[in-house]
């Protein structure tokens, strides 16, 4: 009777425990998708900040006045990297000093989504705006925000760009 009871307790200690630890799995499964949900909501807000933030300034070819708005917002703890770059893949802007009028990989990490094709997208779903991957050994969510053209910008005297271009650069923020 003894061995009985010592069994069933062994088997009902191992039973408990191997629920506990598929529960513990799925809440730890669960609670990094709810936190990689928030920090890509959060790198989609700060893009939206910055597309905003610049707009004014690129239309009216203020330069120097995008620069600095990208470092304010660059100068963030959570920010490791902004970047607006052209069409043609030319990083025009930059936190980093060193990638300014580089030219950017099209198979990189930010340009695999639209670039992936044979032809470009021009405008990117949502979900496939973020990226989750590592940079300098840290996990870090980058979002591409397409610029795109608009009568203000297609109509300006200073540096109008052809109506019929509907995509005028990429903003790429990581975070």
């Amino acid at each position: 009777m003894r061995a009985l009871s010592t069994k069933l307790i062994l088997w009902m200690g191992t039973a408990l425990a191997l629920v506990f630890l598929i529960l513990e799995m799925v809440h730890t499964r669960l609670a990094r998708q709810t936190l990689e949900q928030v920090a890509i909501d959060r790198a989609e807000g700060m893009a939206d900040t910055i597309q905003r933030s610049t707009r004014h300034s690129m239309l009216g070819n203020s330069r120097e006045d995008v620069y600095h708005i990208l470092r304010s917002i660059g100068v963030q703890p959570v920010v490791r990297r902004i970047r607006i770059f052209n069409k043609a893949g030319q990083i025009n802007y930059s936190t980093s000093d060193a990638e300014i009028h580089t030219a950017v990989d099209r198979k990189a990490e930010a340009c695999w989504g639209c670039h992936a094709g044979s032809q470009p997208l021009e405008k990117l779903p949502r979900p496939d705006r973020a990226r989750l991957y590592r940079l300098a050994g840290e996990r870090v969510v980058g979002v591409i925000r397409s610029i795109e053209n608009e009568p203000a910008c297609s109509q300006a005297s200073c540096h109008a760009h052809p109506s019929s271009q509907r995509v005028l650069g990429v903003l790429d923020v990581v975070v």
